[in-house]
């Protein structure tokens, strides 16, 4: 029970590190989950951007460093018709845009790194969650969650919350060598592996913890152990549902 109330803590703070400061910024994170490798590729992308902004706030100072030394707060030299056409400077207030540090590019440049540096805390809690959670277990069976054994699956249950679906339970048949601590190290394994792989699709389609974000209980009387997964969008327990009972098709 302590690994699984790790890992939900360790993806709570990802998530939160997502939302976190998105008031202070024009862009925010998508909604949607998006994976370790997503969260990279987007620091990427900000970091890009951060630089394009720089570049354009240098080229700015630049110019108005040029000007300054030409003509310092003047416009350029005009005829005056009081003196006969005698060239003179007509002055023009040193406004701060444009010679201040703190311009729209600056602002956009840091709004970039500042997300930038959540995506990539995001993509390295994500990881982190992973490789915890699955510590010890055989490659075998982090490749492929227990759900692929539909012959051990006894029934599949629907879980509900008053009207809406919620998720399942599915209940397994006790075999040699598995048992409750067993199957709560297997399932928060590949909870965090959904979580990180930002819960594709195509990768494990048979699986009901790989179809959205789910919260996993075990228990175990006689010869079943019953895992309950619980969803909090009705979406997303019809999808557990349906993978769930898929597993009965044989």
């Amino acid at each position: 029970m302590a690994r699984a109330r790790n890992l939900t803590m360790a993806l709570a703070t990802a998530a939160a590190l997502t939302a976190c400061g998105a008031g202070e910024s024009k862009e925010t994170m998508p909604p949607r989950h998006l994976s370790a490798n997503e969260h990279q590729r987007e620091a990427l992308r900000h970091d890009r951007e951060a630089r394009l902004g720089d570049g354009a706030r240098k080229a700015t100072a630049e110019g108005s460093a040029g000007a300054g030394q030409d003509y310092g707060c003047y416009d350029k030299a005009v005829p005056d018709p009081e003196t006969g056409g005698e060239r003179m400077p007509v002055l023009r207030p040193c406004w701060t845009a444009g010679t201040s540090g703190d311009s729209d590019e600056e602002r956009s440049a840091a709004d970039h790194r500042r997300l930038a540096s959540r995506h990539r805390t995001m993509a390295a809690a994500l990881w982190r969650a992973e490789q915890k959670a699955c510590a010890g277990l055989p490659e075998s069976e982090i490749s492929q969650s227990p759900f692929i054994h539909r012959e051990d699956v006894v029934r599949v249950e629907p879980l509900r919350a008053g009207q809406r679906t919620a998720g399942a339970r599915v209940v397994f048949r006790v075999v040699r060598g598995l048992d409750a601590t067993w199957m709560r190290r297997s399932v928060a394994c590949h909870q965090a592996r959904a979580a990180a792989l930002g819960y594709p699709p195509q990768v494990m389609s048979y699986c009901p913890l790989m179809a959205a974000p789910t919260t996993a209980s075990v228990e175990q009387r006689g010869g079943e152990i019953t895992v309950t997964i619980r969803t909090e969008r009705d979406e997303d327990g019809a999808a557990v549902l349906s993978r769930a009972r898929a597993l009965l098709a044989r």
